[in-house]
């Protein structure tokens, strides 16, 4: 798929775009965090659905001693 954002996803682009395993988002829709839709035998995703599935993930606790960079 090309580097555009389009209104659907596929598991390559979610993949490549969260930066986890293709386990990690088959495990994020097991559990009902991520909401999957099929067409034939693909397995896609709407953009909202996907954006919705990384906003709800927990923010990274920073750790004891490193100064946290502000936002620009």
């Amino acid at each position: 798929m090309d580097t555009a954002r389009t209104d659907m996803l596929t598991v390559d682009d979610v993949v490549r775009e969260s930066r986890l395993s293709r386990a990690g988002i088959y495990n994020a829709m097991q559990r009902g965090d991520l909401v999957a839709r099929k067409y034939g035998r693909r397995t896609l995703f709407s953009r909202a659905d996907f954006d919705a599935f990384l906003k709800a993930m927990p923010p990274r606790a920073a750790r004891p001693g490193i100064a946290r960079r502000e936002a620009a």
